[in-house]
């Protein structure tokens, strides 16, 4: 499901944030710096306030869910995955934030024999949910609970 130019990707827009971000900080900044020169305070009070609103705003509504969503990609990517296979049961359209992720709910019945109970894993609302229906065999690989592949197994 993922690969190394969805990664690329979300680190370029991540780079174009950060540069939206700091160009009016710049500006905001050398106006704070002209208004403590010329002493006016109610100036410098209100710029230092908008500024700060500016960068929580900006930072926490832009930047840090495309933080979140790298972690997540360099997790699915690099990280230790586990694969089983399983039986689909159902999928959640309610979506779900998951370390600042946005995801929906799978649950699934794991095929192992000692092990034979429902799990629940979450899929990405970024990609596109395969053509599965409930009781179909599945083959997982995921990290944690957030699938990195997640494919239907077709009969021989």
């Amino acid at each position: 499901m993922y690969t190394q130019q969805d990664l690329d990707a979300i680190r370029e827009q991540r780079r174009k944030r950060w540069i939206a971000l700091c160009i009016p900080t710049v500006v905001m900044v050398a106006a704070i710096i002209v208004t403590l020169v010329y002493r006016v305070e109610i100036a410098t009070t209100l710029i230092s306030i908008a500024l700060g609103i500016m960068w929580l705003a900006v930072f926490d509504l832009h930047i840090k869910p495309l933080i979140c969503y790298e972690k997540h990609l360099k997790n699915c990517l690099t990280g230790r995955t586990h694969a089983i296979d399983a039986t689909y049961m159902s999928y959640d359209e309610e979506i779900s934030i998951v370390d600042g992720v946005r995801y929906r709910a799978v649950t699934v019945i794991d095929n192992n024999p000692e092990a034979n109970y429902e799990r629940l894993f979450y899929f990405d609302v970024e990609k596109t949910f395969p053509d599965i229906k409930e009781g179909d065999q599945v083959h997982i690989v995921y990290h944690d609970r957030e699938l990195v592949e997640f494919t239907p197994v077709r009969a021989a």
